[in-house]
């Protein structure tokens, strides 16, 4: 599985090399707007995968890395946004 989304990856950063600046900030901006419109999804779905890291006695800090929060993903929306504009 891994092995196909890593070909997946790749292939994709390939496809986004092509694309022009005006093309990629929207992608990002799509992306940050997605991700604000289903945030309560998006962390509920963390939530499970926290709790499938924690049956699988997934080391805590590596647990604290992958927990997303309110304020975790405001950050990341931020994130993307403020990319868009440089």
């Amino acid at each position: 599985m891994l092995t196909k989304m890593a070909m997946a990856a790749r292939s994709a950063s390939r496809e986004l090399a092509l694309l022009d600046e005006n093309q990629k900030n929207s992608i990002l901006t799509s992306i940050a707007d997605r991700l604000a419109e289903n945030s309560s999804v998006v962390i509920d779905a963390n939530q499970e995968d926290v709790k499938e890291a924690r049956a699988a006695k997934m080391p805590e800090h590596m647990i604290d890395r992958l927990v997303l929060n309110e304020e975790r993903l405001e950050m990341i929306i931020n994130d993307l946004r403020r990319v868009s504009t440089l």
